[in-house]
C-alpha cells in the first residue's frame, strides 16, 4: 500500500510539473542558493512589466502589417435582392405577382499615387516597432538593476546580521567572564550590571537585523516571482570582495556608450524620424490622388435569360483646391514638431551626461570607502583583542571593552555597506550606459 501511495504521488508531481512546463511556467527553486544569475533569469521570466512590453511589441507589428497593406489592391462585393409589386397595389393571389430582381458588384481599387501617404503610414509603423523593441530593452534593464539592488540589499542584510549575531555572543561571553570576577570578589555588581545592560541593549538591534533581513528577502522574491514561503540564501561575497586599485572608468568612453546604447536615446532618434515622417504624410495629404477600379455588376431577374453583366474600369483623380488655410497650419505644426523633439534630444544628452558623472563619482566614493574600513576592520578587531587581555589582567573596564566592540561593528558595518554599494553602483553604471542583460 505505502508502495502504491508514494507511487500516486510521484505521478501527480510529474503531472503538475508537465502542466507547468506545458503553460510556460517555470518550477519553484528547491531552498537553497540563489545566486543573481539566477534571480535575474526568474525575474525576466516572471515579469508582468516585459510582458505588457511583449504585448505593446506585438501590436506595434500588426501595425505595421495594416500599414503595408495600404500597398495592395482591396476588393469589395455588393450583394441586393429586390421585390417590387405590379399593378396598383391591390394585389390578389390571383393578380399580377410582385417582380423579383436581384444586383451585385464586385470592385477591385488600387491605388496608385497618394502623394506619399501610403509610404509615409508605412515608415511611421516600421520605427514604432523599433520603439517597442526598444522598451523591451529598456524594461529589462531596468528590472535587471531592481533585482540586483533587492539581490546586494538582501547580502547586506544578512551581513549586518551576521555582525549584530557576533556582537551579541562577544559581549555574552564578556557578561559571563564579568559574573565569574563579580562571583570571584574582583568586580564590582556595577561593572557586572554594565556588562548585563549592554549586552541586553544588543537584542532590538538583532531583532531589527533579522527584520531586515526579512523584508529584503520579501522584496527579492516579489520582483523575481517566488511565493514568500519559499526558502533560501544568497550568496554573500562581502568577504571575499577584492577591490580592483587598477581599475579606471573613462567618462568619455561611457558617455558615449549611454548616447548609443540607452533605450531612451534610441527612442528619442527614432522619435526625431517619426516626426520628420509625420511633416511628409501631412503635407501628402494635401497632394492629388489617383486609383484605378474595376467593377463587374450584374443586375436581372431570377430569369436565367436575363443577366445584364458589365464591366467598368475608372481612373480618378482626387484631390483638394481649397480649406481656408488648414494644411498650411497643419505643415507648420508638423515642422514645429520637429524642432520640439531635437531640443528633447539635446535636453536628454545634458542629462545623461550629468547621471553618468553622478555614477562614476559614486563609484570612486564607494571605493575610499571599502578601502578606508578594510584598514579600521584590522585595526578594531586587534584593538578588541588587546582589550579583552587588558581586561581579564584587570588594566580595563567594561566599557573599554564595549567601546573596542562597537568600533570593529562600526568598521564592519562601514565595510560591507560599502561593497554592496559599490556593486550596486556598478549595476547602476550599466543601467547609465544601457548595458544589455547576457
Amino acid at each position: 500500500m505505502r508502495r502504491r501511495g508514494l507511487v500516486g504521488l510521484l505521478l501527480v508531481g510529474a503531472v503538475l510539473l508537465a502542466t507547468a512546463t506545458a503553460r510556460g511556467e517555470s518550477p519553484l527553486p528547491e531552498p537553497g542558493l540563489l545566486t543573481i544569475e539566477r534571480c535575474l533569469e526568474l525575474g525576466l521570466q516572471n515579469s508582468e512589466q516585459l510582458k505588457v512590453a511583449d504585448h505593446q511589441l506585438a501590436i506595434a507589428r500588426q501595425r505595421m502589417a495594416e500599414a503595408k497593406a495600404g500597398f495592395w489592391p482591396t476588393i469589395q462585393y455588393l450583394l441586393a435582392y429586390n421585390q417590387v409589386s405590379k399593378g396598383d397595389g391591390d394585389y390578389t393571389p390571383k393578380g399580377p405577382g410582385p417582380e423579383k430582381t436581384y444586383s451585385g458588384s464586385l470592385t477591385l481599387t488600387q491605388p496608385i499615387y497618394t502623394g506619399g501617404k501610403l509610404e509615409a503610414a508605412y515608415e511611421i509603423a516600421r520605427r514604432q516597432v523599433e520603439m517597442a523593441e526598444e522598451n523591451i530593452r529598456q524594461v529589462k534593464q531596468k528590472l535587471t538593476y531592481s533585482i540586483k539592488e533587492a539581490y546586494y540589499q538582501v547580502c547586506l542584510a544578512e551581513e549586518t546580521l551576521q555582525v549584530s549575531e557576533n556582537a551579541y555572543n562577544n559581549l555574552h561571553r564578556h557578561y559571563q567572564l564579568v559574573e565569574k570576577r563579580y562571583q570571584a570578589g574582583t568586580a564590582s555588581k556595577f561593572e557586572l550590571l554594565r556588562a548585563h545592560v549592554q549586552w541586553e541593549n544588543l537584542k532590538p538591534q538583532v531583532i531589527r537585523a533579522k527584520n531586515g533581513v526579512n523584508l529584503a528577502k520579501l522584496n527579492l522574491a516579489t520582483l523575481i516571482g517566488l511565493e514568500d514561503t519559499v526558502e533560501f540564501s544568497v550568496d554573500l561575497v562581502g568577504k571575499s570582495f577584492k577591490i580592483d586599485r587598477a581599475e579606471d572608468f573613462s567618462k568619455e568612453t561611457l558617455l558615449a556608450a549611454a548616447l548609443e546604447n540607452r533605450p531612451e536615446m534610441r527612442q528619442m532618434k527614432l522619435n526625431a524620424l517619426v516626426a520628420q515622417t509625420q511633416t511628409k504624410l501631412t503635407e501628402a495629404w494635401y497632394k492629388p490622388n489617383i486609383a484605378t477600379t474595376l467593377t463587374l455588376q450584374n443586375k436581372g431577374s431570377f430569369d436565367p435569360d436575363k443577366h445584364n453583366p458589365v464591366w467598368k474600369i475608372n481612373l480618378g483623380l482626387s484631390g483638394l483646391l481649397y480649406d481656408s488655410g488648414q494644411a498650411k497650419a497643419k505643415i507648420k505644426a508638423a515642422q514645429e514638431n520637429e524642432g520640439l523633439v531635437a531640443a528633447q534630444t539635446r535636453n536628454l544628452a545634458d542629462l545623461l551626461n550629468l547621471e553618468v558623472d553622478q555614477v562614476l563619482k559614486k563609484l570612486e566614493e564607494n571605493r575610499e570607502v571599502i578601502l578606508a574600513n578594510q584598514a579600521n576592520i584590522t585595526l578594531a578587531e586587534e584593538a578588541l583583542k588587546l582589550t579583552e587581555i587588558r581586561f581579564q589582567s584587570g588594566m580595563a573596564t567594561t566599557m573599554d571593552v564595549i567601546d573596542a566592540q562597537l568600533a570593529l561593528d562600526q568598521a564592519l558595518n562601514g565595510y560591507y555597506g560599502g561593497v554592496y554599494a559599490y556593486l550596486t553602483t556598478l549595476a547602476q553604471l550599466d543601467l547609465a550606459i544601457g548595458k544589455d542583460f547576457d
